[in-house]
C-alpha cells in the first residue's frame, strides 16, 4: 500500500516533476544516488532518492511531509526504506494526551543517524545525507557505509565488509545512531539501536521487538527512566543536560511519542 507521499508523486506520472514540486511547494530535500556504482556488481541499474523536510520550510502536519523522514525511494516510486515518522513537540498544551500511567523518558544520542535495509536481495545502509551512506565521517577519512561496517565487524570477527550488514534482519529498518570518539571527544566509538520499522506493517516495532532485534545485533539500547508526570519529564531531562548527553528526551507510552526538549517553550523552562 502506498505512502501519502507516493500516491501524490505517482499523480504526476513523472518522478523528476514530482520531484521538482516536493522541493520548490512543499519543502523537501531530495538525494539522488545510483544503486550500484561498481561495474562488477551483478545487479539491476537505477538510481535511489533519499528525502528529508526541511525544518522552517515544511509543514510537518501534512500527510505528504509526515513520512518524509529518511525516506527512500526508487525509480518506480516504491518504497526502498523508511525512518520513524518526526516526533512532535512535548509542550503545556499537549501533555494531557500522553498516558503518564505507561510513559517513559528516553535519552536522545547525539550522533549521526543511520537506517540499514535491504533493495533486491543487497544490504545497504543511509543517512540524512545519502540513501547510501556515502557522505564521509567528519575527521575521519571514511564513509559513514565503511565506518559501521568495521564497528560491526570487530562484533563479527568471522565476517567481511561485505558480508557483515546481511547479519541484519531483512524484515525491518534499523533505525541507528552512530558515534565515534573522533566527533565526540567524552563518547567511544558505539552504534546504537533506536528503533525499528516493520516493512510489512511500516510501523515502529514494540519494545520486546526491539530489544529481541537489539540483542540478535549485539547492540546498546537508549538509556530509558520511567516517569509519571511532565515534572518527572524534566527533571529527568535537566539530568541528561546536566551530564552532557543532550538537550532532548523522547516520551514515550503505549501509543504516543514526543520531544522534549531543553529549552524555553517546553512549558515548564
Amino acid at each position: 500500500m502506498d505512502l501519502p507521499i507516493q500516491k501524490f508523486m505517482k499523480k504526476f506520472g513523472n518522478l523528476e516533476f514530482a520531484n521538482d514540486f516536493l522541493r520548490e511547494k512543499i519543502g523537501l530535500r531530495i538525494v539522488k544516488e545510483p544503486v550500484f556504482s561498481r561495474q562488477e556488481d551483478l545487479h539491476p541499474d537505477g538510481r535511489l532518492y533519499l528525502y528529508n523536510a526541511i525544518r522552517g520550510k515544511a509543514d510537518f502536519d501534512n500527510p505528504i511531509v509526515k513520512n518524509a523522514s529518511n525516506l527512500v525511494l526508487d525509480e518506480d516510486m516504491d518504497l526502498v526504506s523508511i525512518g520513524p515518522a518526526h516526533v512532535p513537540e512535548l509542550t503545556k498544551e499537549n501533555e494531557d494526551k500522553v498516558d503518564w500511567t505507561t510513559a517513559y523518558a528516553e535519552e536522545v544520542i547525539p550522533g549521526m543517524p543511520v537506517i540499514a535495509y535491504e533493495y533486491k536481495g543487497k544490504q545497504f545502509l543511509q543517512t540524512p545525507n545519502s540513501p547510501k551512506a556515502r557522505d564521509v565521517v567528519p575527521t575521519r577519512n571514511l564513509t559513514y557505509h565503511m565506518a559501521v561496517c568495521y564497528f560491526l565487524m570487530k562484533k563479527y570477527p568471522n565476517e567481511d565488509r561485505d558480508t557483515v550488514l546481511y547479519k541484519f534482519n531483512e524484515r525491518y529498518f534499523y533505525y541507528m545512531i552512530y558515534t565515534c570518539k573522533d566527533w565526540l571527544d567524552r563518547s567511544v566509538e558505539a552504534l546504537t539501536l533506536v528503533t525499528a520499522v516493520d516493512k510489512m506493517t511500516l510501523k515502529e516495532v514494540d519494545d520486546r521487538t526491539l530489544t529481541m532485534l537489539s540483542a540478535e545485533m549485539n547492540l546498546g539500547l537508549p538509556d530509558f527512566n520511567i516517569i509519571s508526570s511532565m515534572d518527572d519529564a524534566v527533571t529527568y531531562l535537566h539530568s541528561v543536560m546536566a551530564n552532557s548527553k543532550s538537550d532532548t528526551i523522547i516520551i514515550k507510552d503505549d501509543f504516543t511519542k514526543y520531544k522534549l526538549k531543553g529549552r524555553e517553550g517546553n512549558g515548564r523552562g
